[in-house]
């Protein structure tokens, strides 16, 4: 109907990455290792979303559902040179010292809602929810044993399920003059490590990253609308931070973790106008500038500096071949 919209967006992405990468950044020499990696991700997305446009009432709305079903997979190898290591070409795959591949299976599902609600002629709120309710799941294969790598129970399938609220307030005095303030809180999705196919007792997920925070500003059109000026600033915490670690396993090679490392506080503004003047038919001009603060407030994992002992703070990542931890909390002001 005139007043009622339903779109339905179907998507399908596919991609495919192959890698080689130099283990120690060695020059005009060959490197003694070398990490070759055959990386897949494909995924189908399916929405449904629900619009009003109610010109005779004060209240419009959008509803809606999305589904995700996701799959990708790293087939890793790592390579050691034999002009320097000649019995790696006696190995059950020559040349590889560890090769295997890793899945994860994704599916999720949300379910979103709006309403705006015009209280007068210049003033507008508006408030939204999304229900989001995710699945994940890790299989490896450890292709030099040809068997699957039993992981820790418990630490194979992980899943979640978050809210994350919207609230905005609009003021419009003019047709060419917004001032706009917003709160938020979103969610990044937590998964797997599949750099390396490590085997079990490792456990290699990581929870989802949260940020909460909001935004004020203004949008403003100038001189018959030939100039725009717009201008926000922004102030958001995340926690729970997914950051990359190297972390040495039980065969003494760096391995890169993700963890929920810490917590992080960012603020800044931008600014951005847009300018076409009359005088001169096809010149356009831009301006965009931005200033921006970010600094970690907590942050895990942090590597021991060089003989800091247990009792000074050293007690994170356990490294089984020195029987020692190798990481720190980090705490900022």
């Amino acid at each position: 109907s005139p007043e009622i919209s339903l779109a339905a967006t179907t998507g399908y992405y596919e991609s495919l990455a192959d890698t080689m990468i130099n283990g120690i950044s060695a020059g005009y020499t060959g490197p003694p290792i070398a990490a070759d990696n055959h990386f897949k991700r494909r995924e189908f997305t399916q929405e449904l979303r629900l619009s009003s446009d109610f010109t005779d009432l004060p209240v419009n709305f959008s509803l809606g559902a999305y589904y995700q079903d996701g799959k990708m997979s790293n087939d890793f190898t790592l390579l050691s040179n034999a002009a320097l290591n000649p019995g790696i070409l006696l190995a059950p795959i020559p040349g590889a010292v560890i090769k295997g591949i890793s899945t994860i299976n994704i599916e999720s599902f949300s379910a979103f809602g709006q309403l705006r609600w015009q209280l007068a002629e210049q003033l507008e709120l508006a408030g939204g929810v999304r229900w989001q309710h995710e699945k994940r799941g890790l299989d490896s294969f450890n292709d030099i044993t040809r068997t699957p790598i039993v992981l820790a129970p418990g630490t194979n399938r992980i899943s979640s399920k978050n809210w994350s609220p919207e609230f905005t307030i609009t003021y419009t005095p003019t047709d060419t003059f917004t001032i706009f303030g917003a709160i938020k809180q979103a969610y990044k999705s937590g998964s797997f490590d599949i750099v390396i196919p490590t085997p079990p007792p490792l456990d290699k997920s990581f929870g989802d990253e949260k940020v909460q925070g909001g935004e004020v500003g203004i949008k403003s059109r100038w001189f018959d609308r030939a100039l725009s000026i717009d201008l926000a600033g922004y102030y958001y915490i995340y926690k729970g931070l997914q950051t990359g670690v190297n972390e040495p396993n039980q065969n003494g090679l760096p391995v890169l973790r993700t963890f929920n490392a810490g917590k992080a506080r960012i603020y800044g503004i931008d600014f951005e106008a847009k300018d076409r003047p009359p005088a001169v038919e096809s010149l356009n001009l831009n301006v965009a500038l931005n200033w921006n603060k970010s600094r970690f407030q907590k942050l895990n994992n942090v590597p021991c500096w060089g003989g800091q002992r247990e009792q000074d703070g050293c007690n994170q990542i356990f490294v089984p071949v020195t029987q020692l931890p190798a990481a720190q909390q980090a705490i900022y002001p």
